[in-house]
């Protein structure tokens, strides 16, 4: 089997990041993905991301795999899904058995688990046609685009008053679906409505619309929209190592944040997979490199003893 220094997993910001960064640490690196560029690919607008002139996700992304393009010498890049992770002794060290969907198996001397989150889907007819395109799952990424614009919310979990009076604060109107007290809500520019049931977003390039069934009157409604904000819970990818690190009940990997390590020696997580509070574009590429940084010290630390 091929020994790497470090396999990364996960072909978002935060594992591109992590391996340029070994690129320019000098670590042998396989990252491996099913598919590169992650939620960047869902994000039409750029708002948390400086320089470089870039206006959509799918830019940043085609970016970084420039750049890593030009890594090959160090980056090995695997296009495929990783089916387990498994603790080894290799040559007198723990390392890890890394077992691929293509049949192969390699040894990883450190992990950086990069897999990010997956999102909890409502399941409306158009929500995922137009994820990027006016759909979006993360107010505090997309608001700054719908300024003055009409838009509406719907989510029913314990951050849904925060999330209401940050987008009263931008948009011109805001309608929010769920079934919060009309009295908690203190903005004049937003509208509860109780109980609909939802018939399809509306759109072709971009969201122009919702349609739905008021619970009273049972007579469909048509919202002429610019975008819609959906507030479910994200869960953490970690199901790939669950059964070695410490995780939250939300899938969360628990990580020191200074070093990005995990509860387990070696492993460390970087971006959106991670307990961090905060899930922005910019943070999981910072992240990453931490994460690498960390393992050049740990690995130094093993040749050493």
């Amino acid at each position: 089997m091929i020994a790497y220094d470090t396999v990364v997993i996960g072909g978002g910001p935060a594992g591109i990041s992590a391996a340029l960064t070994c690129a320019s640490q000098g670590l042998s690196c396989l990252l491996v993905a099913e598919k590169y560029g992650g939620k960047l690919n869902d994000i039409s607008h750029l708002s948390n991301w400086f320089g470089g002139g870039l206006g959509n996700g799918v830019q940043l992304a085609n970016s970084f795999q420039n750049e890593l393009g030009g890594q090959t010498r160090l980056v090995t890049i695997v296009s495929t899904a990783v089916t387990s992770l498994e603790p080894v002794k290799q040559g007198g060290e723990n390392s890890y058995i890394v077992q691929l969907q293509n049949d192969s198996r390699v040894i990883a001397r450190s992990l950086v688990i990069a897999t990010g989150t997956k999102q909890r889907q409502l399941g409306i007819p158009g929500e995922k046609m137009l994820l990027g395109k006016g759909v979006s799952y993360c107010a505090t990424c997309d608001i700054p685009y719908f300024r003055n614009k009409t838009i509406a919310l719907i989510g029913d979990n314990n951050r849904i008053l925060a999330v209401t009076d940050e987008l009263a604060r931008h948009a011109k109107q805001v309608y929010l679906f769920s079934s919060l007290d009309s009295r908690a809500v203190r903005a004049s520019n937003v509208q509860v409505i109780m109980g609909a049931s939802f018939d399809k977003i509306v759109g072709i390039d971009k969201v122009s619309g919702l349609t739905y069934r008021d619970s009273k009157s049972k007579r469909v409604v048509h919202l002429a929209l610019d975008g819609v904000f959906i507030e479910s819970t994200a869960l953490g990818n970690s199901q790939l190592v669950s059964h070695l690190v410490r995780i939250t009940r939300d899938g969360f990997i628990k990580v020191d944040h200074a070093t990005m390590a995990t509860s387990l020696a070696g492993v460390y997580a970087a971006g959106d997979v991670t307990d961090s509070s905060y899930k922005q574009v910019s943070i999981a590429v910072a992240d990453g490199t931490k994460a690498v940084l960390s393992v050049k010290k740990y690995l130094n630390m093993k040749e050493i003893t």
